[in-house]
C-alpha cells in the first residue's frame, strides 16, 4: 500500500532490449553471493559494483531513450515515470538514480528471492515516492551540513515532494507529519531518531519501514508523500478526508536486533544517486 489501492492511476509499459551478452558487468567478486567479477557488453551498460557494495550504475540516456520509444511518453512524461531496468543476475543489490526533475531509474537484478523486495524498495520507494533510506550506516555521527542542504534543494519548497519519511527537527510542533500524532489508528507515528544512514540529528516517521528492511510496509508519512505524487501527476487535488478514507494500515514488520540495537534484516542497500 498504497500502490494496490491505486493501481488505476497508473500505466505499465515493458520494452523488451537485446543486449550482445547475458547478465551484467561486476567489478569485483560478490563477498555475499557467489557472483564473481565479469564484464558484458549490456545494452543499458549495468555496472554492479560487488564486493560488499550493492551499488548499481547504468547509461542513463540510454534508458531514457529506450523508455521514449513508447509513443505515450514524452519528455514530459518521463518526469512522472519511474523505469526499472532489470538486471539479469541473480544478486542482491539494487540502486535507484533520481532526478530533481522527477525523473527515476531503479535498477533491480531478479534474483529469485529478493527481488521482489528490491522492487519495493527502489522502485516504489526512492523511484516513485521519493523517499530516503531509514538505514542508520554510521549510529554516532549526525546527519551532515550538505545533507540537510541536499535534501532542501531537492524538496524545491515542498516536503512532501522529496525524502518525506525523514526530519531534520524533532519538534512535534513543527513537524510536517504531526497531524498523525492525534489520529487514531495512528499510534504508531512518532519520531524516532536515526536514518538517511545517520544515527543522530535527523528523525524518521515510525520504527521501522521498507526503506529500513525492504519489506512490503511504507509508513504513513511515506503513503502520503506517495498519493500526493500520484494526485499531482493526475492534476487532482490532494484531499485528506478522501486519503484517510482509502489509506489502509499494513502489518508492520519489525527487524531483528542485535546486542548493538536496531538492526536492518537485510543488508543495505546502496543509497540513491540524486542528480539535478
Amino acid at each position: 500500500e498504497p500502490f494496490p489501492t491505486y493501481r488505476d492511476y497508473f500505466t505499465v509499459y515493458k520494452v523488451v532490449a537485446y543486449s550482445e551478452e547475458r547478465g551484467a558487468t561486476v567489478e569485483r567478486d560478490f563477498t555475499h553471493s557467489s557472483q564473481r567479477s565479469q564484464t558484458k557488453n549490456t545494452v543499458f551498460g549495468s555496472v554492479l559494483e560487488g564486493g560488499t557494495s550493492t551499488g548499481i550504475d547504468c547509461d542513463d540516456e540510454t534508458v531514457f531513450e529506450y523508455a521514449l520509444k513508447i509513443p505515450a511518453i514524452t519528455e514530459k512524461e518521463l518526469t512522472n515515470t519511474t523505469i526499472i531496468v532489470i538486471i539479469n543476475l541473480d544478486v542482491y543489490a539494487g540502486t535507484t538514480i533520481l532526478y530533481s526533475d522527477g525523473k527515476s531509474i531503479a535498477l533491480c537484478p531478479m534474483g529469485s528471492d529478493t527481488f521482489e523486495e528490491i522492487v519495493y524498495h527502489e522502485a516504489g520507494g526512492h523511484g516513485f515516492g521519493r523517499l530516503l533510506d531509514e538505514y542508520i550506516y554510521y549510529p554516532n555521527q549526525s546527519y551532515p551540513t550538505t545533507s540537510i542542504q541536499e535534501l532542501n534543494q531537492f524538496r524545491q519548497g515542498n516536503v512532501w515532494s522529496f525524502g518525506a519519511n525523514l526530519s531534520v527537527t524533532n519538534d512535534r510542533e513543527s513537524v510536517h507529519w504531526k497531524h498523525y500524532f492525534e489520529k487514531d489508528g495512528y499510534e504508531m507515528v512518532g519520531l524516532y531518531e536515526g536514518g538517511g544512514l545517520y544515527g543522530k540529528g535527523v528523525w524518521r516517521p515510525e520504527e521501522n519501514s521498507g526503506m529500513n528492511d525492504n519489506s512490503p510496509y511504507f509508513n504513513a508519512p511515506s503513503r502520503e508523500a506517495i498519493v500526493r505524487r500520484i494526485m499531482a501527476i493526475n492534476n487532482k487535488t490532494f484531499d485528506y478526508d478522501t486519503y484517510y478514507s482509502r489509506d489502509k494500515i499494513e502489518s508492520v514488520i519489525q527487524p531483528t536486533r542485535s546486542k548493538a540495537g536496531r538492526t536492518a534484516v537485510r543488508i543495505p542497500l546502496a543509497p540513491p544517486v540524486l542528480k539535478r
